[in-house]
């Protein structure tokens, strides 16, 4: 355990081991218990969260952008799911992305004209270069 002599300085007319009810303690200021965190909550404000938010959202949106543009530069061709497993894969240690985010990013390619979808398999995603 931890000695209260280390936490609390006590002053009065107990100078034993015991302590009494008419014991006063002060806070020992200099104490420090390395096993010990204390972690306090940052307040942020609504309207800067919002910005935060927003601004870490358009980052997510060009590097998953830019994964699926790398990734198909490679494979050229690939499977609808086998695009969104490589680029969860691929982004995993940067972010954890959700496939819908994906998915979304890849119709804004498509749009974009870096992608296409085969005629024949709908589920099979071109790269035009």
């Amino acid at each position: 355990g931890i000695n209260a002599e280390y936490m609390g300085v006590r002053s009065g007319a107990g100078s034993g081991v015991e302590i009494r009810d008419d014991d006063e303690w002060k806070v020992n200021s200099s104490f420090a218990f390395p096993k010990r965190k204390f972690r306090l909550p940052v307040l942020v404000d609504s309207a800067e969260s919002k910005v935060v938010h927003d601004s870490v959202t358009e980052e997510r949106k060009f590097s998953i952008d830019a994964c699926i543009v790398r990734v198909m530069k490679s494979r050229k061709t690939l499977q609808y799911n086998e695009l969104i497993g490589e680029v969860i894969r691929q982004l995993n240690t940067h972010f954890h992305p959700e496939p819908k985010h994906i998915k979304k990013q890849m119709e804004s390619l498509i749009v974009r004209d870096y992608l296409e979808r085969d005629a024949n398999d709908r589920n099979r995603i071109m790269y035009l270069a």
